[in-house]
């Protein structure tokens, strides 16, 4: 399998999963948000402050 295969395998089942579980338990208004594209450099200026910690 491709990464991309992979990754989409596993977030279709991870997100079947919820949405059964929600489901399960009568929550049916549950919206799923999903975002994209973390800020990396955000990223880069946090971690090493958190690595000398």
């Amino acid at each position: 399998m491709t990464a991309n295969t992979t990754i989409q395998t596993n977030v279709t089942n991870l997100v079947t999963d919820l949405h059964a579980a929600l489901a399960a338990n009568g929550d049916s208004s549950a919206h799923i948000v999903g975002i994209t594209h973390p800020d990396v450099i955000l990223g880069d200026l946090i971690v090493p402050k958190l690595a000398s910690l």
